[in-house]
């Protein structure tokens, strides 16, 4: 089976996202994208194209239980109006009465097209090209040409943004020019961003005289006390509020291309691969995180605080209400009431079914690489296979979670989005 034919089997189901109203503006509306069959190729012999269907939220009932969205019934979760437009089937963006430049007028960097607004000078179009079957899309102007963030940054793209993540969960933009001020600027809209709360990189954060709140993971082999990232992991999370969202910015890469790449999974997908019985079983467990891994003889980076907590196994995404496995091998230590033999087999089976290739993104990094993830629903893993001296510098801005993860298989409790997404 070829590439292509797989990727839109994969995407054939639609992938529906309800969408809240901002102040003052539209209705809610249903967003909901499908992938053409495949047995129709688009035009040229590009991806399929994919269709946007706006419904009115009026004439659409609550989802029972765990059932999923549809044109029929809406899940509980807020988020903010799109202007999404992808690829019709001869690859051209349908018009949704959104205006985007018709010259050639690039910006001086001679890489990005200028851009015209809407009306309310607020809104661009733009498309979204998966970049696997399991994860993330890489995002641009309708025309194909990257979208200078910082030049086309306002309120009407960061929903559309904000939007594309709950869906895709990873975000790729190329060609950014991006300084640290607008990278946290961009990230305190989609949450509160706090130093990083154990303390990591504070040196090199200082040396390059980053806004706080910016991380500096400047990986170079050979330095002493080098920090590491190349073990499967989600932000922090031994912590009892993690990181939220990261945004992850290439600003200084010196490697050869396709060494230093960082590996996405989708830890949605990879819950919702498990069985039946697997399911009811992990449902029921938590799973301790701590910084140990960090308290060796040889650490994977010298950290100034020693912390830990336990979380459900199984974690609720407190905007879409989905389910993902939350395993984070890094800081994972054991499972409550489950031997360490018992447990740990168990571990290395969820982690196993989460990093197989087709349950993953590789990203390839250039200088100018932009990609913001969702931390609540996915794990990475950044590829130290480069050679001593050789520099990888990248710039993040996380933003934190204001409750702790939750189920909504258990109890609420005083968790908010726990209630929202039908806790028992």
């Amino acid at each position: 089976m070829r590439i292509t034919d797989l990727l839109a089997l994969v995407i054939v189901l639609p992938a529906t996202v309800l969408v809240k109203s901002v102040a003052g503006g539209p209705a809610p509306t249903i967003v909901t994208t499908t992938m053409r069959d495949p047995a129709t190729p688009a035009a040229g012999g590009g991806v399929a194209g994919v269709h946007v269907v706006h419904v009115d939220s009026a004439a659409v009932a609550p989802c029972a239980g765990d059932a999923p969205m549809s044109a029929s019934c809406v899940g509980a979760y807020p988020t903010t109006v799109p202007s999404i437009v992808q690829n019709d089937s001869n690859g051209i963006a349908p018009q949704l009465g959104i205006q985007e430049s018709s010259d050639d007028a690039t910006s001086t960097d001679g890489r990005h097209r200028d851009i015209d607004r809407d009306t309310d000078g607020d809104a661009v179009r733009l498309q979204a090209t998966p970049l696997s079957a399991a994860i993330g899309v890489e995002v641009k102007l309708v025309d194909g040409s990257a979208l200078n963030l910082t030049q086309a940054w306002n309120d009407a793209v960061h929903d559309q943004i904000a939007t594309l993540l709950l869906q895709h969960k990873l975000l790729l933009f190329r060609d950014q020019e991006l300084s640290p001020e607008m990278q946290l600027a961009m990230a305190k809209k989609l949450g509160p961003v706090p130093p990083h709360p154990l303390g990591s990189r504070e040196e090199d954060a200082a040396e390059d005289k980053m806004p706080q709140g910016v991380v500096v993971l400047k990986n170079t082999k050979g330095r002493e006390q080098e920090a590491r990232n190349d073990m499967w992991h989600s932000d922090v999370s031994c912590v009892e509020t993690p990181t939220a969202v990261n945004l992850l910015y290439a600003a200084d890469y010196q490697l050869l291309p396709g060494f230093g790449d960082t590996l996405f999974a989708n830890m949605e997908r990879a819950w919702d691969s498990l069985s039946a019985e697997i399911q009811e079983k992990v449902k029921t467990l938590d799973a301790y995180h701590s910084t140990h891994r960090f308290e060796t003889a040889s650490p994977l980076e010298q950290l100034k605080v020693s912390t830990g907590t336990y979380h459900p196994a199984v974690r609720s995404h407190p905007e879409t209400c989905r389910d993902s496995l939350y395993i984070s091998p890094t800081f994972f230590d054991h499972y409550k009431d489950l031997d360490e033999e018992e447990g740990s087999k168990l571990q290395e089976e969820l982690t196993q079914i989460a990093t197989k290739p087709e349950n993953t993104y590789r990203h390839r990094w250039t200088t100018g690489d932009f990609i913001i993830f969702d931390n609540r629903d996915t794990m990475h893993y950044a590829v130290f296979d480069y050679e001593a001296g050789q520099t990888r510098t990248m710039h993040s801005a996380r933003t934190a979670m204001q409750e702790r993860p939750f189920s909504k298989h258990r109890p609420a409790g005083d968790n908010a989005a726990a209630r929202t997404c039908g806790a028992k």
